[in-house]
């Protein structure tokens, strides 16, 4: 019984107090803090397709931080955009090599049409497109599964690829 009259009350006082604060001109509470800022390095990731490497520079220091074996012949390279991810095309191989950025190893070698040149990720993150220049094919890669989930026919020769958002 007292538990119930003490609850009755409760909400009474609270909507006396409800109605006192809304005549009253009370500045607004202050927004937190922001968190403190990540640190983040900005680093060059560069195919070298002489030596089926990819080298890893600091662009802080311009010095080369890490070498990565990939594929036969690297050459396009993309990032994700959360900076977790790079994917490389491997020509010779017929592969795409998915480098984690925070480890700087390789963390799964991707399977695509024949001669692979360029990449491209799309803004959301989540599809990376591959150039296959003598299949004439983009393969499309599901970033989450790091599988081809679809194979599109292009063009004679496809070489470049870019994405963006286009607004009418």
């Amino acid at each position: 019984m007292k538990k119930r009259l003490k609850k009755r009350l409760k909400r009474k006082l609270n909507k006396k107090l409800n109605k006192i604060r809304k005549h009253l001109c009370l500045p607004p509470k202050p927004p937190p803090p922001p968190p403190p800022p990540i640190e983040c390095d900005v680093l060059a990731y560069v195919a070298n397709s002489g030596d089926n490497t990819v080298s890893v520079i600091d662009t802080a220091t311009n010095t080369v931080i890490a070498t990565i074996p990939v594929g036969n012949a690297p050459y396009g390279v993309a990032i994700t955009p959360d900076g977790r991810r790079a994917y490389v095309s491997n020509y010779l191989s017929n592969t795409v090599s998915v480098i984690n950025t925070v480890t700087n190893t390789v963390i799964a070698t991707i399977p695509v049409g024949v001669s692979p040149l360029g990449v491209a990720i799309s803004p959301d993150g989540t599809r990376a497109y591959v150039t296959n220049s003598v299949s004439n094919t983009v393969s499309v890669i599901d970033t989450a599964t790091n599988t081809v989930i679809a194979t599109i026919p292009v063009g004679i020769g496809p070489e470049g690829v870019a994405i963006g958002t286009v607004c009418q």
